[in-house]
């Protein structure tokens, strides 16, 4: 697959049958990069890792408890060589070890070496009955963009400010049936540990969330509104997965990806469901890609309803393009990664996630933005819509208005997944 770049034609692709049946059915050092990244983007920065401050296990509040001192006193992790920031805290007790069903098309996942299969036909109705529960439907609507029509899924209006909250429903509803009284951990850029937070408030679960130290304010002080362990470690995404498995195995409780995760892709497919009833007229969906658990779920549920006929586009930034990358056949630690606003797009995935797969299957093309057009695309939405997009939105919003999907023509929608930007991120981008 040959990405969409400015001045670069894209290539065509094939669609091919999903292979699921249907019972089977988010300071750096410079570094130069390899040749085939050159082709597509500047030479990247690795970062560093930092030394936040933390509190220690036994020091953790009771559940409902807020940590008082939010500076938190210095502590190392037991097993690990480096410090991290508790910043509000619950008590999460051990619980026994769980296996893993194998099914039938899996695919092995680099976390902890587990198989992570694609959503089952059981799993998805699971997930649909959970967030009909507890969600209202986000509106589709049409935006004018440059004197476009654009079908708009609006999953910025979800009670968290993104889609997320939707897998992280479906997964730990999954996780309560399962066992009622455990606990689960995620690590997650901002919106996914908002989704987690949120969804343990409605279904009484107890959560830990682990977010880097760069991830944005507006995100972290908003997971500081909910009764969760909070923790802040490293400066990116992959170090804060690392740091959050490392706790999942030692407390001995399930970790919830933000993407490689049957439940929270199913999560992630009503997205699709809901867009497909509002507007079935859709004939071209363009995604914004990170991890890949949204566009995931969208083609699970595209196959399931026999939409195989609307097209999709993956957008990525430029600057963090791990999934395009990853589907040429690099490993996510031959990646590397430029500063993006598109924040929850950026970063590393897992090498053989279930995600990877199923995008890989279906040969999507991808479309890498340059992170100009992600600025100026966040104050374009404010200035002609209305509207506060995060830069996760406003990716798929510039490939869009600078038709970088190479589709003029097409009834063409997005999913405007975020509005969660911190205030001064946006003031800044509003005087650019």
């Amino acid at each position: 697959m040959s990405p969409s770049v400015p001045g670069k034609s894209q290539r065509g692709h094939r669609e091919e049958a999903n292979p699921f049946q249907r019972n089977e059915i988010e300071s750096t050092t410079d570094c130069g990069r390899s040749d085939d990244q050159n082709k597509h983007t500047n030479d990247v920065g690795v970062r560093n890792s930092a030394k936040p401050l933390g509190l220690r296990e036994s020091q953790l509040g009771g559940k409902g408890k807020k940590v008082i001192n939010h500076c938190a006193q210095e502590g190392t992790h037991a097993n690990c060589n480096s410090h991290y920031h508790v910043v509000h805290g619950v008590t999460i007790p051990r619980m026994p070890s769980k296996g893993h069903l194998s099914r039938q098309y899996s695919w092995v996942g680099a976390m902890m070496n587990q198989t992570v299969p694609p959503p089952t036909e059981q799993q998805l109705e699971a997930a649909r009955r959970v967030i009909a529960h507890h969600l209202v439907p986000t509106p589709t609507v049409t935006l004018m963009l440059r004197g476009r029509p654009v079908l708009t899924k609006m999953e910025l209006f979800q009670p968290t400010g993104a889609f997320k909250v939707r897998g992280a429903l479906a997964a730990i509803d999954a996780a309560l049936r399962s066992d009622p009284t455990g606990a689960v951990i995620a690590s997650s850029a901002g919106n996914h540990g908002l989704g987690i937070a949120h969804a343990a408030m409605l279904l009484g679960a107890r959560a830990t969330v682990v977010v880097p130290a760069t991830a944005s304010a507006a995100k972290v002080k908003k997971l500081q509104n909910y009764e969760i362990e909070l923790i802040q470690h490293g400066n990116s995404y992959d170090d804060a997965q690392a740091f959050a498995l490392t706790l999942a195995a030692e407390r001995s409780i399930r970790f919830l990806s933000p993407f490689n995760d049957p439940d929270v892709v199913a999560g992630q497919s009503t997205v699709f469901e809901e867009m497909l009833r509002q507007a079935p007229e859709l004939e071209h969906l363009v995604v914004s890609v990170g991890g890949g658990g949204l566009i995931a779920g969208c083609l699970v549920a595209r196959e399931v309803h026999g939409r195989t006929d609307i097209r999709v586009t993956a957008v990525q930034p430029q600057n963090s393009s791990a999934l395009y990358f990853a589907l040429q056949g690099k490993t996510m630690a031959e990646i590397s990664h430029l500063p993006t606003i598109a924040d929850g797009l950026a970063g590393g995935g897992d090498d053989g996630a279930m995600t990877n797969a199923i995008v890989a299957h279906h040969q999507i093309p991808f479309v890498l933005v340059p992170e100009a057009e992600i600025r100026s695309a966040v104050r374009e939405c404010v200035e002609q819509n209305g509207l506060v997009m995060e830069g996760s939105a406003t990716a798929s919003y510039a490939a869009i208005t600078n038709n970088l999907i190479h589709d003029s023509s097409s009834r063409v929608g997005f999913i405007a997944c975020g509005r969660n930007i911190a205030f001064d991120l946006l003031q800044s981008l509003l005087a650019e």
